[in-house]
């Protein structure tokens, strides 16, 4: 399979089921003008790439673009835009099947709205070199990024090194075994061709290498719109203008102690995972990972911690590790203290747990006080 087929397939599989409707669709037009300001769209050329559900190149339209060229690697997603903009009479919205990776496209505009996409190319940096070539010197991009160092990024990667769906029939075989929540994510990073994790330098240096530099970061839509914010997942997005500055992209990571017991206690368990357990342990894993992320947002809006995450991400690992025999000469060195303290506590006796010699654990600070039960 070409890779615009699997990119196309990976588009279906995320897309297939996303309905358009107008409260949406105004949160995106306030969305937008909180990046580019009240009028900053007003009359620009819009390029919308991997547009996906279409909202974007529809707020756009509707916030006063003079045109939207809006592009996609899906004839699904082009289609189903197309007949949105037909029935809703948007004359400035022009839909094209392409994927710049493997051709050419003769486009060219004053905005460039790169949202959701690059992570999930390859070879970014040459895609960026063809993309951005399209967009006016006086030009602004808004760009979106996974971050590295999080702990979404641990849970998919340990995940995508267990199950990777191919196309969307094989993720739909699986579907019903995911909860909601797990679902709507493992739709997106258990079938994406390709995903970068990327931490703040190496994301502006793709785009300052083209000469673009950062101009402003801003808030991710979701935690936008509802007034939250969450450590466990902090995507970059960026605006970069073509003159220079001196900006610094706020770097943004989980607690590396929690990171490092869980990429050491999962190592170990991978090591271990005989091929018929590898699917129901990814799977497993999303289960576990998103059941608390909803259930974490406290009355002022903001996520509470990211530390009942990871004690569960730390119980699912543990459990699997019990069952497959993973013993302490298996975790690297210096996770001697944290797999002894998990033993004491499943059986309930007491145990001497130094919270700070691992940089103040979350983990390790729950084990000093409680007895788990896997």
């Amino acid at each position: 399979m070409s890779d615009s087929s699997r990119i196309n397939h990976y588009a279906n599989a995320m897309f297939r089921y996303e309905v358009l409707h107008e409260s949406w669709l105004h949160s995106c037009e306030r969305y937008l003008k909180y990046v580019f300001g009240d009028d900053g769209v007003h009359g620009r050329v819009v390029i919308d790439y991997a547009f996906g559900r279409g909202n974007w190149a529809v707020a756009f339209a509707r916030c006063g673009a003079a045109r939207v060229i809006a592009i996609d690697a899906s004839e699904d997603n082009c289609r189903r835009l197309r007949s949105y903009c037909a029935e809703q009479r948007i004359a400035n919205v022009e839909v094209i099947c392409g994927n710049l990776v493997e051709q050419d496209l003769d486009i060219g505009g004053d905005l460039l709205w790169l949202y959701g996409i690059l992570h999930h190319v390859a070879d970014a940096d040459s895609f960026l070199e063809k993309l951005l070539a399209k967009v006016a010197p006086d030009g602004a991009v808004l760009a979106y990024t996974y971050n590295a160092n999080s702990l979404r990024e641990w849970m998919v990667s340990a995940a995508r090194a267990c199950i990777h769906f191919k196309d969307e029939d094989s993720f739909r075989a699986h579907s019903l075994w995911l909860t909601p929540a797990a679902r709507i994510r493992a739709r997106d990073d258990l079938v994406a061709p390709h995903i970068t994790w990327d931490d703040a330098a190496a994301f502006v240096a793709r785009f300052v290498r083209l000469g673009w530099h950062p101009s402003a970061q801003v808030q991710d839509f979701p935690p936008w719109l509802h007034d939250t914010h969450s450590g466990e997942f902090n995507p970059y997005v960026v605006k970069f203008l073509r003159r220079e500055s001196q900006l610094f992209v706020r770097p943004q990571e989980d607690k590396h102690a929690d990171l490092e017991i869980l990429r050491g206690l999962g190592a170990a368990v991978s090591a271990r995972l005989p091929q018929a357990m590898r699917t129901s342990f990814a799977i497993g894993l999303f289960n576990t990972h998103f059941q608390m992320a909803p259930m974490l947002i406290g009355s002022d809006g903001a996520y509470k911690t990211n530390a009942q995450v990871a004690w569960e991400d730390f119980k699912y690992l543990l459990y699997a590790a019990t069952l497959l025999s993973v013993s302490e000469q298996d975790l690297p060195p210096g996770l001697g203290g944290v797999w002894n303290a998990a033993m004491c506590s499943l059986r309930g006796e007491h145990r001497e747990v130094n919270a700070d010699s691992l940089g103040g654990s979350a983990i390790l600070e729950r084990l000093a006080t409680t007895s788990i039960r896997i």
